[in-house]
């Protein structure tokens, strides 16, 4: 029996657990798939306790895919290019990281706006934070060509330092990003406060041609891309980058392919 979670906090209206199950089902396999809320890692003894309970592998969600490498005994090459970790696998009683972020939301750009995605050496992308999932995709929009993605973040240092990795990103402050949204094609929503119907950024300036992804799932229209549809914008879901980052984990794990057309249909 497989024995998978998913470490985070917030984590209690996560959909992973009835996605995981679905994958399951589809190969006649049994196992279970929890949540694990804590506050911080050291001090909830998390990491020890699945590894303790034999746990095949698990998730890992906001604030920690990066603090969450101090407890890994091995990265993936991608994982460590991006500095950031969302999937977990035990071998052999180690850990190795894994990221399928980058992947699971290239995928989901890809099945809905596939002719943005074939000209993406044409196009020039703003995400807004510089998190653990911001890298993720910053890493897979460069490795796919992209010809401009800025970030803008908060704290500004950290949205530097990730722009600083690649010749044709720039880090910009929250003000000069509001004053640009125009000039992007896609603007992609990475941080929580979607979460607390919050936006870091006013969407004032925002062209009716630009694509407003936010990678928040619930809610499933969140405030950012509520004012996105005002304004015109195509939209792009949460919830297909979360089915799609996830087949990617559960292949990690089991070594199955899921059917995508079962989920693309399902969204």
């Amino acid at each position: 029996m497989y024995r998978l979670g998913l470490v985070g906090n917030p984590v209690k209206e996560s959909l992973s657990p009835g996605i995981h199950q679905t994958f399951l089902k589809m190969f006649d396999l049994k196992g279970i798939y929890d949540l694990h809320e804590v506050e911080d890692l050291e001090g909830s003894g998390v990491i020890e306790q699945l590894k303790r309970e034999e746990y095949h592998g698990f998730n890992v969600t906001i604030p920690f895919k990066e603090s969450i490498i101090l407890y890994l005994d091995e990265l993936d090459g991608h994982a460590i290019r991006m500095g950031a970790v969302n999937t977990v696998k035990n071998v052999d009683g180690r850990w190795i990281g894994y990221n399928t972020d980058g992947i699971g939301y290239y995928r989901s750009l890809k099945n809905y706006y596939p002719e943005f995605t074939n000209e993406l050496k044409n196009k020039k992308v703003l995400i807004i934070g510089a998190g653990g999932a911001a890298k993720g995709i910053l890493y897979i929009l460069q490795d796919n060509g992209v010809s401009q993605a800025d970030l803008t973040n908060r704290t500004i240092s950290r949205a530097e330092n990730l722009a600083d990795l690649y010749n044709n990103s720039e880090a910009k402050s929250i003000s000069q990003a509001e004053a640009d949204l125009a000039s992007y094609d896609l603007v992609i929503q990475t941080t929580p406060l979607s979460r607390s119907k919050q936006s870091l950024i006013s969407l004032t300036n925002l062209s009716d041609n630009t694509i407003a992804s936010d990678i928040v799932y619930h809610p499933k229209k969140t405030p950012f891309l509520e004012k996105a549809e005002e304004i015109g914008c195509s939209l792009l879901f949460g919830e297909s980058m979360l089915w799609e980052q996830a087949a990617e984990s559960f292949e990690i794990w089991t070594g199955l392919e899921v059917n995508k057309n079962y989920f693309n249909n399902k969204l």
